[in-house]
């Protein structure tokens, strides 16, 4: 059973902060940044390895990132393994969407791996997103 699927990051040309209170911004794709999740399944608990920008700091913190994500996703560690190989070009930090991307990328393997119903895609990434944004995050782009 493999997978693999490719998301790209975003720009808010206006509003990034308004949105946050749930005014009007202006958001655009920024498809020229992207991040690939590749998964393989076996029988060995979850390797996640990761490559491309930001490289260092997300090797430093990949631990505490994936236990954010299962925190708020109430899935046991257990049940989730294989290999996850994540390629990223979308900067972190920047406000150019990597936490929605990571959010969604992962939300979107769970319901593959039936640990997620479909039908809570965007309730179940949001909710990893508020991890990395204090219980604030918009949704805009999830």
């Amino acid at each position: 059973m493999n997978y693999s699927k490719v998301y790209h990051g975003k720009w808010i040309l206006t509003g990034e902060h308004s949105v946050t209170r749930g005014y009007s911004a202006i958001v655009v794709p920024f498809k020229q940044k992207t991040c690939q999740f590749d998964y393989t399944h076996n029988n060995e608990p979850l390797n996640i390895t990761y490559s491309g920008t930001d490289e260092t700091f997300i090797q430093e913190n990949l631990g505490k990132m994936w236990k954010r994500t299962l925190a708020a996703s109430e899935i046991d560690p257990a049940k989730i393994t294989g290999s996850l190989t994540i390629h990223n070009q979308v900067p972190i930090g920047v406000g150019l969407g990597f936490s929605a991307v990571w959010s969604v990328g992962l939300t979107e393997l769970l319901i593959y791996l039936n640990l997620v119903p479909k039908s809570n895609l965007l309730q179940f990434a949001q909710k990893i997103e508020h991890q990395f944004h204090a219980n604030s995050s918009s949704g805009v782009d999830i």
